[in-house]
């Protein structure tokens, strides 16, 4: 009898590859089995994402074998003493398996994670009985392997707050264009930067939870805080002191007014997610975002947030 049991799930700390901990406890019949080692595979949606292996030394005391008689070996079986081994898996995870379980994820309506185990377990079992021992050489113990199946699921709240960040599920974009600051400390700027830069991460947290239409809708603060070209008497301080900026960089005037020209058309698109009626003043239906609406206009806000705290610095 062979019993698996997931104790504990975590990211594993101490691997600089992504990679999850699995915690768990093996069950077999008190000195007739022992285990030898676990392996297996850990899937998502069909398909395997990792395979399992004991990577860590895990001591948690020992199990114990014996040669028992036939009577003695059915009232062991019969009662609720077991042989426990408690062991670390660890499944390392690459950024093709990342990008599957979030795929799998978005499809979920809890938006929960639902991980798939088959675990392998090599064990003794003992086959020599004690009043069985002369004459006819009997086997004194087998190497058998069980095959057992287990689910876990791992719900939005926790994957975001215990997972997400440290395994860099969503992070293959911010690897590339990483915040180069927080807020400004400029007092110029200090006001306007740290509103900008709570803008970006209110956008991380809808990207997280993959609600993207917020997203856009947050990105339409963010671009019209940013939008400092336009002809408003409260932009021109930030207006001329970043352009001033951008011409100590070789920037020419048309290329500057390119610069901000495009900021405002992204604050035109976001726009479109926002209002249902045109500029005309007729009912249009609102546009439905995707990952894709989502990603373009969270990665440029990040470039154009580093853009404008590297300039002013």
């Amino acid at each position: 009898m062979v019993n698996v049991k997931i104790e504990h799930i975590s990211v594993e700390s101490e691997s600089i590859n992504p990679a999850l901990s699995i915690n768990i406890l093996v069950e077999c019949n008190f000195l007739t089995e022992s285990p030898i080692s676990v392996s297996g595979t850990l899937s998502v949606d069909g398909k395997v994402v990792s395979y399992l292996t004991e990577l860590k030394y895990f001591d948690r005391g020992y199990t114990e074998l014996a040669i028992l008689g036939e009577e003695q070996v059915v009232k062991i079986n019969s009662g609720n003493r077991l042989n426990i081994y408690q062991t670390n898996l660890t499944a390392l995870l690459s950024p093709i398996a990342i990008d599957w379980i979030e795929k799998s994820r978005e499809k979920e309506r809890e938006k929960s994670v639902n991980l798939s185990f088959e675990f392998a377990v090599r064990y003794i079992e003992m086959t020599a009985k004690s009043n069985r021992l002369y004459g006819t050489n009997p086997p004194f113990q087998r190497i058998k392997q069980s095959k057992e199946f287990r689910s876990y699921i791992i719900s939005q709240s926790d994957w975001i707050n215990r997972f997400y960040n440290y395994i860099g599920a969503g992070k293959f974009i911010l690897v590339e264009l990483p915040l180069i600051g927080e807020a400004s400390t400029i007092p110029l700027w200090k006001d306007l930067t740290n509103e900008l830069y709570g803008n970006i991460q209110e956008m991380d947290s809808k990207v997280k939870i993959g609600d993207w239409q917020s997203v856009i809708v947050v990105s339409r603060k963010f671009f019209e805080n940013i939008k400092i070209g336009d002809n408003k008497a409260g932009n021109k301080k930030f207006r001329d002191d970043f352009n001033q900026k951008l011409k100590q960089l070789n920037h020419d005037d048309e290329g500057i007014k390119n610069l901000h020209d495009a900021i405002w058309q992204l604050f035109e698109f976001s726009s479109k997610f926002i209002h249902t009626k045109n500029k005309t003043g007729e009912l249009k239906q609102i546009p439905t975002a995707n990952k894709e609406d989502a990603y373009l206009v969270y990665s440029l806000s990040i470039c154009l947030y580093n853009i404008l705290i590297r300039n002013i610095k």
